[in-house]
This record gives structure tokens, sequence and C-alpha cells, in this order.
């Protein structure tokens, strides 16, 4: 190649790679937890088997490296294959659901189950909160209790109103429930974050879906 040929000419040239639309922050949060260098790992999500899926700020239908392939994934999952009339059917039918978490109302938003909107500021804190639930009902590993213990969140999910009878802590505490059951049930789920997010909530969106057994399936 190219450039193995400039490196045995210039033996002391570096390369460096860039691009406007980058995975950077999510590269950075694999290299930290599995010590590997940034050219040997990248996140790969699938949405096969994915019966509930949380995106956070992750427009995985519009944008993104495998936005296509994704999107087709989530639509054949969410697919209905029973016979006209057959109620008893179409009754006993578990379809995917969808939680979209954004700043910005986007396409994977508009499809979305349930959306909220969140400032951007807050994403973190809405990690943190998720966690939190999530330990209600299953163990989590010392990685992530390490994040959320003794962190003092600023935002105030249960005064943030979705709707006349909603709050954002609800929203939080209905995810994770779902999430929770569906690990009680051996089947799997998937939380996408978007690629612009920060290292620190690209690793906790990473030990979520661990600690969910989605690792290698989702």
């Amino acid at each position: 190649s190219i450039r193995a040929e400039l490196i045995k000419k210039y033996s002391n040239a570096k390369f460096f790679n860039w691009e406007v639309l980058n995975e950077d922050n999510a590269t950075h949060a694999l290299k930290i937890l599995s010590g590997k260098k940034a050219n040997e790992i990248q996140a790969n999500y699938s949405l096969n088997e994915a019966k509930a899926v949380v995106s956070v700020n992750a427009d995985f239908m519009m944008s993104g490296r495998d936005s296509l392939r994704l999107s087709k994934e989530f639509a054949d999952a969410r697919r209905v294959n029973v016979k006209k009339g057959d109620q008893d059917a179409l009754g006993k039918t578990d379809i995917n659901r969808l939680y979209s978490v954004e700043a910005n109302f986007s396409v994977t938003g508009s499809n979305s189950d349930h959306r909220y909107r969140l400032a951007e500021s807050a994403t973190f804190e809405f990690m943190i909160a998720l966690s939190k639930e999530l330990s209600k009902h299953i163990k989590l590993d010392a990685s992530i209790t390490n994040f959320i213990e003794g962190f003092v969140s600023k935002y105030d999910f249960s005064k943030d109103a979705l709707t006349t009878e909603k709050t954002g802590a609800e929203f939080i505490a209905a995810i994770a429930n779902d999430l929770a059951a569906l690990k009680k049930a051996g089947k799997n789920s998937a939380i996408l974050v978007g690629d612009d997010q920060s290292s620190a909530i690209q690793i906790l969106g990473l030990l979520l879906n661990d600690a969910l057994g989605n690792q290698g399936k989702t």
C-alpha cells in the first residue's frame, strides 16, 4: 500500500486520521474499557433481536455508519406476521419498542413509541438516573456503581413534566422496568448512544448494555 511504502521511505512519518463525522468518543470509550488500541476496535450494533431499543441522542435511522442496516433490522423486528382477522395471534404478538431521548426532533424520534425531549446538557444525568433505576432491579457491576454512587444530579427529573400526568422520572423508571424485565425473561434490548456524545456517556451506555446481557447479541 501507499502508506506502507511511505513508512518504509520515511521511518519517522506519522499518520493522523480525521473525519467531520466520526466515532472518536465511542472508540475512546471502547479503548478505555478494553485496553485495546483505537484502530483495533469498533462498536457494532444489531437490532434483529432487540425487544426494546433506547436511543440516546442517536438518530440511527438517519445518520451514522450503519443507519440503513439498523433501520431495516428495526423495521423487520417490528413487522407483525399474522393472518388477517386472527385476533388471538395478534394479541400474543410481541413487537419491539423504541424509546427516544433527544434534544432535537429527529427521524428516529418521530418513529419512537415514547419520546423524551431532554436538554443536551442533561444527557449524562439521564444515563446516571437510568443506571440508578436499573440497580433497583438487576445487579450492576462495580464499574457502573462507581459512576453513580455519590453523584448529585443538577437536573430534577421528577419536576420535568412530559405530559400532564407523566414526569421524566416516571419515564426513566418505565424504561428501567422494561429493560430489566427483558433481561430476566432472557430477551435482549439495546441502548444506542449518539456518536457526538461524550466518552463518559458512551462508557455508561456500553456498561449498561453489558449489564443487560446485550453484548455480542445486539
